[in-house]
C-alpha cells in the first residue's frame, strides 16, 4: 500500500483503493455480471446532492 499510496501525496482512503482494486484483481468474475445490471444498480442510486 505504500507504493501506490503515499500519505503527503495522496488523499485516496485505503477503503476507497481497495473497492477499486477487487474488481480488478477478480476480473474473472466480474465479467460474468453483465453491463446492464450494473448500469441499473447506479440509475437506481440517488445523486449524493439530492441525500444531504
Amino acid at each position: 500500500m505504500k507504493i501506490v499510496k503515499h500519505r503527503l501525496r495522496s488523499k485516496m482512503g485505503d477503503d476507497w483503493l481497495n473497492d477499486c482494486l477487487v474488481p480488478y484483481i477478480e476480473k474473472e468474475v466480474f465479467d460474468l455480471v453483465p453491463n446492464e445490471v450494473v448500469m441499473q444498480h447506479y440509475q437506481k442510486m440517488q445523486n449524493r446532492m439530492q441525500s444531504l
